[in-house]
């Protein structure tokens, strides 16, 4: 699986999945945030979007950083 930023860029993670049907993505996050300039106040809206005929799922990773001001539809 793969998170993407806004710009496009991939960081590619692991999917670990929990008895309890629960999943984890392990990796890729530090990169992410190293290339996106995320600091401590930041914040992160993440969405699950399939790919081209529905075969692939990503991530979709926006950082809004803290005071910047960002209209959220």
């Amino acid at each position: 699986m793969t998170i993407r930023d806004s710009v496009g860029r991939e960081f590619v993670t692991k999917l670990k999945k929990w008895k309890d049907g629960r999943i984890w993505l392990v990796g890729g996050w530090r990169s992410l945030c190293r290339w996106n300039l995320v600091e401590k106040n930041d914040h992160c809206i993440c969405e699950f979007v399939r790919g081209k005929r529905n075969k692939d799922l990503h991530l979709q990773v926006q950082v809004l950083h803290e005071g910047a001001s960002s209209i959220i539809c």
